[in-house]
């Protein structure tokens, strides 16, 4: 499982904000193993907050936490999760969101869409300058033009998406 903290105010969050106690993660499930810790503090010379496995939680700190800072941990869990953030921070606001990964057709519209656009026109302009004929660019622009249905239609496919989650939000 992956998880993320991120801070996301427009303040720091100082170590005497945890007022002596780590920020804990309760997962509802034994943590077999902490496989990977990543920290980015936006800013350089500000230490990696102690992080300690504690039986189904994660304790974390009291340490610094930047604004815009990004704690990301991967742990192996023996079952289900049940995810649980416990804290007492001082002036902090804690909540809880669901990690979204690039919607596919995002994804899609970047490593298809839009590379197929590029050696299109590149396929058109190099046929162009050599055959002197525009019939002769015939396959570079169906190769752009491909390029530009898949990426127009990811992009789209992504706006309703985005507008259904924010339906369902307002709801």
């Amino acid at each position: 499982m992956e998880v993320e903290v991120a801070s996301r105010g427009a303040l720091d969050v100082p170590a005497s904000a945890f007022g002596g106690q780590p920020f804990e993660l309760h997962f509802g499930a034994r943590i077999l193993a902490l496989l990977e810790t990543k920290s980015d503090a936006g800013r350089p010379a500000v230490r990696e907050p102690k992080v300690e496995v504690a039986n189904t939680a994660l304790h974390i700190g009291p340490a610094l936490l930047t604004r815009q800072h990004r704690l990301r941990y991967t742990l192996l869990l023996d079952g289900k999760p049940t995810f649980q953030p416990v804290g007492d921070l001082e002036n902090v606001i804690i909540s809880e969101s669901s990690f979204t990964p690039m919607p596919k057709p995002l994804f899609l519209a970047f490593t298809t869409g839009i590379p197929m656009m590029i050696i299109g026109m590149i396929t058109t302009m190099v046929l162009m300058v050599t055959t002197n004929t525009i019939l002769a660019t015939a396959p570079g622009l169906a190769v752009y033009l491909t390029g530009a249905i898949i990426t127009f239609s990811s992009i789209t496919k992504v706006q309703k998406m985005h507008r259904v989650r924010n339906d369902r939000s307002r709801n």
